[in-house]
């Protein structure tokens, strides 16, 4: 028996994770791509290598993310260059490196980890979340705004930063 991590082992969790996040993996409406792009020409652009994951929106044909999926407790560094190289070949904003326990996350254009809500992002993401970044490497989904709340016709109370998530979750 075999008790060494495999990179295959790390494969599942993150075929567990996409599929949970809404992800596509099968099917008519697949838009995760296993060791190749989705286009001709963007196989083309990275010459014969191929990354372990490409994730598309369902909106278009362009690359959102390239996933390097490494076995449990390798490096993630060579992992993620190897990723960025992918997705600036392919011109894909964000890189993943995982190795199903650790994740790191790098956005292309801005040359630094992506920002979500002022932390640096450790874990995958939606695709409606993913779009956003298509323009930006930071993201705010809570915002701080005064609320005015009122019981029942009682007493009215004007509530100062109030959480409020923006984040829409479809299940």
């Amino acid at each position: 028996m075999n008790t060494m991590p495999l990179e295959a082992d790390t494969r599942n969790l993150i075929d567990t994770a996409l599929t949970n996040l809404g992800w596509k993996l099968n099917g008519k409406d697949k838009n995760v791509f296993f060791e190749q792009p989705k286009t001709e020409a963007e196989r083309k652009s990275l010459g014969g290598k191929r990354p372990d994951y490409v994730l598309y929106s369902n909106e278009s044909d362009r690359p959102l993310i390239v996933i390097e999926a490494k076995k449990k407790g390798t490096r993630l560094d060579a992992a993620m260059e190897q990723g960025i190289s992918y997705a600036r070949a392919i011109n894909a904003p964000l890189v993943f490196a995982t190795d199903g326990v650790f994740c790191k996350a790098y956005h292309t254009e801005a040359n630094r980890v992506p920002i979500l809500n002022g932390e640096e992002i450790d874990e995958f993401i939606r695709e409606t979340l993913a779009l956003r970044y298509l323009t930006t490497y930071e993201v705010n989904t809570v915002y701080l705004m005064k609320q005015t709340i009122c019981y029942e016709g009682k007493d009215c109370v004007l509530v100062s930063n109030v959480l409020v998530s923006l984040q829409i979750y479809y299940f």
